[in-house]
């Protein structure tokens, strides 16, 4: 990897010697709070990957997208619940599986990817590029309870043996390697990720797939993606079926209020998807600004 990369502050990395057990939210929580990190920044790759996508699309940043699109300023004042739809179309998929290893990355990646997907098939509009609809994969009753998605398939690209990674990487990865994997086996590949698996997802890392798995990674790429800059730019794409994931330092109180709230509290080097927003006057009244809501991998 080129360019600097940026961890937080005193965090340290899972590897041999990080926590080998994490069988509940609380463990993976105090992990965090101790410092591991899950999630950290490469802003030179996050730029050249920016660049990318604006040659490919002609935008780089929601804004724009936003802007270009006639979406601009469509969330504002509404509560958008997206993930409403993958709900309704794979009832039980959330929350998913929780993650037992630094992977949280993949897992929010695969989330924002889940709930993007929904959303278009919901939406029945034929792809700008090749005319076809959206349909949906045939995924078995197991494979929607552990989340659809694999996030193994994602993971086995990070490009080193140990955990923690940034999201513009697993976008790129996304993008251009591995895409959505369905969960189910694969007897021909020799894999089976009907269920998560903490050492199937680390089973590449330094070295990637090749031969016939790494090109069945490139069979449902996702096309593109863009970077939020503002509050406002996040709150329209939500609000228009596009999901999004963080790899921001926020941290949360496990305690909520009573009406679901959970305030900030601390920092985790920590990704997480985000699927829904709510911008009424009546929540800025009460909490002083609008709520986004977060699928934790937890």
């Amino acid at each position: 990897m080129s360019g600097p990369r940026i961890i937080p502050s005193g965090s340290k990395f899972w590897d041999a010697s990080g926590p080998q057990s994490l069988k509940s939210p609380a463990d993976i929580q105090k992990a965090y709070e101790s410092g591991w990190c899950g999630a950290y920044r490469e802003p030179e790759e996050h730029e050249a990957l920016l660049a990318e996508n604006k040659a490919l699309t002609g935008f780089s940043s929601i804004d724009d997208a936003a802007s270009s699109n006639g979406w601009a300023e469509s969330g504002a004042g509404k509560l958008s619940l997206p993930f409403i739809h993958v709900a309704e179309l794979f009832p039980g998929c959330m929350p998913g599986p929780a993650q037992q290893r630094g992977d949280c990355v993949s897992h929010s990646c695969k989330n924002a990817g889940l709930g993007s997907m929904c959303c278009e098939v919901v939406s029945g509009k034929p792809d700008e590029v090749t005319g076809k609809v959206e349909g949906l994969p045939d995924v078995s009753a197991e494979g929607v309870a552990q989340g659809v998605f694999s996030t193994e398939a994602i993971y086995w690209w990070r490009g080193h043996n140990g955990d923690g990674w940034y999201c513009s990487a697993a976008a790129r990865v996304m993008q251009k390697s591995s895409g959505l994997w369905v969960r189910k086996a694969y007897p021909t590949l020799g894999l089976d990720l009907t269920k998560y698996s903490k050492s199937l997802a680390g089973k590449w890392g330094s070295r990637p797939p090749t031969g016939e798995i790494a090109e069945q990674g490139t069979m449902n790429l996702v096309r593109a993606f863009a970077e939020s800059k503002s509050r406002e730019a996040r709150r329209d794409a939500i609000a228009n079926g596009y999901f999004g994931n963080t790899c921001g330092m926020e941290g949360f109180s496990n305690s909520r209020d009573e009406n679901g709230v959970s305030s900030r509290r601390g920092q985790w080097a920590h990704a997480m998807a985000a699927i829904g927003y709510d911008d009424r006057s009546i929540v800025k009244q009460k909490y002083g600004d609008s709520l986004e809501l977060t699928l934790n991998s937890w």
